[in-house]
């Protein structure tokens, strides 16, 4: 019996279709892909506002006393991880080594890095968080019942840099498709693009607080504008 192979223009019309599937379909994964790194992110930022929300329960109703520049206190003992199950959920899975502190600094263009993480324990090991928290000058050790609107009040981001807080900021250190998971004081959070997020100046609709601005820009504000005198 004769076995007929394929012609050709078969094999060629074969591969066209595959190509043509491959071109449909790895776009699909790599968004799905995206989307599951995302999520999991935003579960990090709900955690961390849980814990952060735990630790303020603690300590008489009194945020933790660190700053932009001291986010590597996030993992000192007595700190946030102590209300966490694992450190792992202070790491992004959409960070990278360029865009957090997930490898000590390499060069000077990367003292940044010491903001986020520190070699501690002994022997010393280097621990990062890819979460910035508490950055407004008026929040490490007040007290939260000053504060008027948790609803609005930004607690922790998956990002690395000033922005959206400044806007001069940019989104170089952002981790997920052009925008910020972001949790706020009330325990809520959501992940947010950049188009949603305002420069600072004075606006109104729906998603804008009393003080004219969005949410994510409360950690410039005044201290007259979020807590009452």
């Amino acid at each position: 019996m004769n076995r007929r192979g394929f012609t050709l223009i078969e094999l060629l019309v074969v591969i066209a279709i595959i190509a043509i599937l491959a071109a449909i379909l790895f776009p699909v994964f790599a968004r799905a892909r995206e989307s599951s790194k995302r999520s999991a992110c935003l579960s990090n930022c709900k955690q961390l506002a849980s814990a952060m929300q735990m630790y303020i329960d603690d300590w008489k109703g009194r945020f933790p006393s660190f700053t932009y520049r001291e986010q590597w206190k996030q993992l000192e003992p007595q700190n946030i991880v102590s209300y966490t199950k694992s450190e792992e959920v202070f790491h992004c899975p959409g960070a990278t080594d360029v865009n957090s502190a997930r490898v000590p600094p390499r060069n000077s263009a990367e003292n940044w890095k010491n903001y986020f993480g520190r070699n501690m324990g002994n022997p010393p090991q280097w621990k990062w968080t890819d979460y910035k928290m508490m950055d407004n000058g008026y929040l490490p050790g007040m007290s939260s019942s000053e504060v008027r609107s948790p609803v609005w009040l930004v607690v922790c981001i998956d990002n690395t840099d000033w922005w959206p807080r400044h806007p001069r900021g940019s989104a170089a250190k952002n981790y997920n498709d052009g925008g910020s998971n972001i949790a706020f004081l009330d325990g809520h959070a959501a992940h947010f693009l950049k188009e949603r997020y305002n420069d600072g100046n004075k606006r109104s609709g729906p998603d804008v607080d009393d003080a004219g601005a969005t949410p994510f820009w409360n950690w410039g504000l005044t201290r007259d504008y979020w807590i009452p005198e």
